[in-house]
C-alpha cells in the first residue's frame, strides 16, 4: 500500500517537472534578445592527437587474401607492441586464435589490431566468413628476437660483403 502511494507521488512529481521544462523559454531567449550573435572562431593551441593505434606500438600494414599468395610474416620483438593494420580485397573476419581476437575486414575498411606480446611464438591470422578461403591462414605474426633486415641493393660492402673472412676496417 505504501509502495503504491510512493509510486503515485513520484509520477505526479515527474509530470510537474516535465510541465515546468516545457513552459520555460529556451536559453537564448532568457539571456537577451537573441537577435545578435557574435561568431568567434576558436583556434586550437595544440595539434590534434595521433590515433591511439599509432601511439601504442610499432605500426605495420599488410594486405592479405589474394589466392595463391604466400602469407606475409610480420616480425615483432619479444615484449613488443604492434599496431597492425590488415587490408583485404575480401569481406570477412580476421581471427588470431591464440590471442582470442577477431576484427571485421572489408575492401575499404581494414582491420586494426593493437597487440602486446609477452610470449615468443608464431601467431596465425585466419580469414573466416569468406567461402573462398574459409579458415585459411592468411598471415603470421612471428614474435621473438628480431634481427635487423639486410640492406637491399647497393655495393657489396654496403650489404656487409667485401672480402670474405675479414672484418671491415
Amino acid at each position: 500500500m505504501a509502495a503504491r502511494r510512493l509510486l503515485i507521488v513520484m509520477l505526479i512529481l515527474l509530470g510537474l517537472s516535465t510541465l515546468a521544462a516545457a513552459l520555460v523559454p529556451p536559453r537564448s531567449l532568457r539571456q537577451g534578445s537573441g537577435t545578435t550573435t557574435a561568431a568567434t572562431e576558436v583556434q586550437p593551441t595544440e595539434p590534434a592527437p595521433a590515433p591511439l593505434y599509432a601511439i601504442l606500438g610499432e605500426e605495420k600494414a599488410i594486405t592479405v587474401g589474394a589466392k595463391g599468395e604466400k602469407p606475409p610474416v610480420v616480425r615483432v620483438a619479444s615484449g613488443g607492441q604492434l599496431a597492425l593494420k590488415v587490408s583485404s580485397p575480401l569481406t570477412g573476419l580476421l581471427e588470431i586464435p591464440k590471442l582470442g581476437r577477431v576484427e571485421p575486414v572489408a575492401p575499404k575498411s581494414p582491420a586494426r589490431f593493437n597487440l602486446l606480446f609477452d610470449e615468443d611464438g608464431s601467431y596465425a591470422i585466419n580469414l573466416i566468413g569468406t567461402f573462398a578461403v574459409e579458415g585459411r591462414v592468411v598471415a603470421r605474426i612471428q614474435v621473438g628476437k628480431v634481427s635487423p633486415e639486410p640492406a637491399r641493393g647497393g655495393s657489396r660492402k654496403a650489404r656487409g660483403g667485401g672480402r670474405r673472412g675479414r672484418s671491415p676496417r
